[in-house]
């Protein structure tokens, strides 16, 4: 068996652009889960292709290797990959925890179709799939495995903080900011 896992992790140093991220499954969620490990991502130089490009390129995705995926290099369009499987029979949100990003394109590829959503900064609440002061998006709440698609357009040096949650997880995360600025600013 160590043999098997010690070839295993040679062959992805190796060959990292074959290594894929795993599928995500979630069970129990008492807090906001950080998922930056399960992306997978793909550059989009001049922000053309579309999702059904993407979703044929599946090679193209390098797994990501920290928690919190930063982007400093150069301005581009990024495509995200993610591979979820919910078995906790709850709602569950995708968020990013960059409040400033302009738009992010949401894509969810389930048994039940492709769906597109959108949200950002610049977005309208009204146009939001949920409206909040963050990016939120509900995913498909089914226990089979649903792969969610984020086009994120980079500028600047930035870190992109992707995590999945519930209501009470997030209500939960709320009150506390909610007490921190109100010791802060005196609300």
């Amino acid at each position: 068996m160590r043999k098997l896992f010690f070839c295993c992790f040679i062959l992805s140093v190796i060959f990292p652009r074959f290594s894929f991220a795993d599928t995500l499954y979630v069970s129990q969620i008492d807090h906001p889960l950080q998922v930056g490990r399960y992306l997978g991502l793909l550059e989009d130089p001049e922000g053309k292709m579309t999702i059904l490009q993407v979703m044929q390129t599946p090679a193209g995705f390098k797994s990501v290797t920290t928690q919190v995926p930063v982007f400093a290099e150069k301005d581009s369009y990024v495509w995200a990959r993610l591979t979820i499987v919910n078995v906790t029979g709850r709602h569950l949100w995708l968020g990013i925890g960059n409040p400033v990003t302009d738009t992010v394109l949401y894509y969810e590829s389930s048994p039940a179709g492709l769906v597109e959503k959108l949200s950002g900064d610049k977005v309208a609440f009204a146009r939001r799939d949920i409206r909040s002061s963050r990016i939120l998006f509900h995913i498909t709440n089914t226990t089979s495995p649903v792969t969610i698609y984020l086009r994120l357009n980079i500028r600047l040096p930035r870190q992109f903080p992707v995590y999945v949650t519930n209501a009470d997880a997030s209500m939960q995360g709320d009150n506390t900011s909610f007490f921190v600025d109100g010791l802060f600013y005196g609300l």
